[in-house]
């Protein structure tokens, strides 16, 4: 049509045809380049000018295989593309891939897109996570990263400092904050630096007792014991700080404690991490279990004590087993107003930092309460059916667990699928036959591939009954 178009005018000029064919040949081209153009390399490459920054946009790892996906989050604003191009070297990555695998795993962000600004040593100057719609401002974003860049305001000059013990304490404090910024809170080594250098003054100054709080101190270290030194401010704090932080500082005292207990294998402080968490956590079953079967898990799981940890598993998933559907669909409900209630809040934040919440609609499906106990108890069972245990007692376990989820949850098909794994490894074939009918019948209506399940049906069918 357009060629037809063209032609009916004489008075054009040929070499004035010739531009605009060709313009109209290669504007799928020009078009493809308005967005950010991204490094084409598998790793990133650090040989960059020093008032330069590198800028690395990661996204989550099932995109990978859904490209088209990450149409959304396309940086097209051109006053960004300009920015970015003559400012930053760009990187595109998934966090599955191992050239941001160290980075994701300090920078737990529990959204994606993340972004994160790097230094010519890879060390982070600037992070931030979830999509802008509102794309100028990344340019305000990439603005900080330079100021701070700048001013030495970065992880890597405090660490650098830190490690070379040349560090005051106040550049220890903004040390601390810029970590728990980049909600980075294992913090345990530096507030043991901090006690060591507060002075006495400073222990009845509500904001170093906060200070401390936020590091997470391990359990019974010297920085946990001078934190109680002055008992009344320490409950002022509690009172005057936001109540709703108070559980995070506990759980990052949890977490250091547990992460130090695990690292010199100290039995003792798991013990004592456990009660902490216990009688922090869950009060109302201290009386009847004053160690916390959860933090004990996860302590013989990661030292590979097979034996205590399977104890602990037992007596962790044990306790599911006396809810009832009614109660599991009330407390999943309670659930989801509670995380509807944190959107709404975070929400009002956002709207008054940066006038941009279009994003949050992702936000509020990003976790999922349905099912969630017969989905835990499907995951008890799975850790007895991977640790190849061929003990009775555990298997009869697992099928307990899986049982009761179906009991909470009839219409899961890997559930079943996982039982007729217990009644086959416990000699159950019958059932393990009927398990795996029903698996497939409920994978079908989900319109699941069924081949490999249909297999071994077959299989099943072969082996005698007697």
């Amino acid at each position: 049509m357009i060629l037809i178009y063209i032609f009916k005018f004489r008075a054009v000029k040929p070499m004035r045809i010739i531009y605009l064919l060709g313009f109209i040949l290669c504007s799928p081209y020009i078009l493809r380049a308005q967005h950010l153009q991204y490094q084409k390399s598998s790793s990133i490459d650090y040989q960059i000018a020093n008032h330069e920054l590198i800028f690395v946009e990661v996204h989550h790892p099932s995109y990978k295989n859904q490209p088209e996906k990450l149409q959304k989050y396309a940086l097209k604003d051109s006053a960004l593309i300009a920015y970015y191009h003559k400012n930053l070297k760009s990187y595109q990555f998934y966090a599955s891939d191992t050239a941001v695998s160290e980075l994701t795993k300090i920078y737990r962000s529990p959204y994606f897109p993340s972004y994160y600004f790097l230094d010519k040593n890879g060390k982070v100057v600037y992070t931030f996570n979830k999509y802008r719609s509102n794309q100028k401002a990344y340019i305000s974003l990439a603005d900080t990263a330079f100021k701070r860049l700048e001013s030495k305001h970065t992880i890597a000059n405090y660490e650098s400092k830190f490690n070379n013990n040349v560090i005051t304490k106040q550049e220890l404090i903004a040390y601390i904050n810029l970590r728990t910024e980049f909600q980075v809170f294992e913090n345990a080594h530096l507030a043991e630096k901090l006690v060591e250098i507060m002075s006495d003054e400073d222990f009845n100054n509500a904001y170093f007792l906060l200070t401390l709080f936020k590091c997470g101190p391990v359990l019974y270290s010297n920085a946990h014991r001078k934190l109680y030194t002055n008992k009344e401010l320490v409950s002022e704090v509690f009172k005057q700080h936001n109540p709703k932080h108070i559980p995070n500082f506990n759980r990052r005292i949890a977490e250091n404690s547990l992460l130090k207990a695990v690292a010199t294998k100290d039995e003792q402080l798991a013990n004592f991490t456990a009660g902490f968490y216990q009688q922090r956590f869950n009060s109302k079953d201290f009386k009847t279990e004053t160690l916390s079967p959860y933090i004990l898990m996860r302590y013989y799981n990661a030292i590979k004590d097979t034996s205590k940890y399977l104890t602990q598993v037992v007596k962790y998933y044990d306790r599911y087993l006396s809810i009832t559907k009614d109660s599991a669909l009330k407390y999943e409900q309670k659930m989801r107003n509670s995380q509807s209630e944190r959107f709404r809040q975070l929400s009002l934040n956002q709207v008054k930092e940066r006038q941009d919440t279009t994003n949050l609609s992702v936000i509020y499906t990003a976790v999922s309460y349905k099912n969630y106990f017969a989905r835990r108890l499907y995951q008890g069972a799975f850790i007895i059916f991977k640790s190849n245990i061929k003990d009775p007692a555990y298997l009869y376990k697992g099928i307990d667990w899986c049982r009761k989820s179906l009991e909470l949850a009839p219409d899961i098909h890997y559930v079943y699928v996982l039982l007729a794994r217990f009644y086959q490894a416990s000699g159950f074939t019958e059932e393990a036959e009927k398990s795996l009918k029903q698996a497939v019948i409920l994978a079908q209506k989900d319109n699941l591939d069924v081949s490999q399940l249909n297999k071994e049906l077959g299989k099943m069918s072969e082996i005698p009954l007697d």
